[in-house]
Parts: structure tokens; sequence; C-alpha cells
């Protein structure tokens, strides 16, 4: 869960020698909602983001991997719609 933290506010919660109020309280957040649906959460399982780094600009997040419309007729493809981007 502190991966899912620093994606949607690294800059501001993660990175520090203890945890942020913002970062516990995404915790606290994120425990009663497990326990409301009954979903375990693993033991090591980490909640938290201190001390983690940003990303790398050249990491996987970086790679071009999507989809795109493609608005021809292709029979080797699912529905002939659409197709992995080419590049």
């Amino acid at each position: 869960f502190g991966v899912s933290i620093q994606i949607i506010n690294g800059g501001v919660e993660c990175g520090g020698a203890t945890e942020n109020a913002q970062s516990l309280n995404r915790i606290a957040y994120y425990k009663e909602f497990a326990n409301y649906l009954k979903v375990p959460i693993a033991d090591d399982e980490v909640l938290g983001c201190k001390n983690m780094k940003q990303f790398d600009e050249g990491g996987a997040g970086a790679l071009p991997i999507y989809w795109e419309q493609d608005w021809g007729w292709d029979p080797n493809t699912v529905d002939g719609k659409t197709m992995p981007a080419s590049w």
C-alpha cells in the first residue's frame, strides 16, 4: 500500500524518516476498509512510505505501454477494432 501512497501524493507524504500524518490517515482508512470488506492484509505488506524514494524517470512506468484506437479493420486483432501501440 505504501507504493500506492507514493503514486497518489508521494512528493508531499513520502520520503521522510517517519510517516507523515497524511500517510498515517491513508493507512488507517486502508485498514478499516479492508476490515469492512473482510480482506486480510498480509503481515509483510508495506503500508507506509517513509524513506521511500521517488520513482526513476527511466523506470517501467516511463515505457509507452498502452493501447491506441485503430478505426480500420484487421481480422488478426480482437474484434478487429483495436491493436497494441506499435512503438
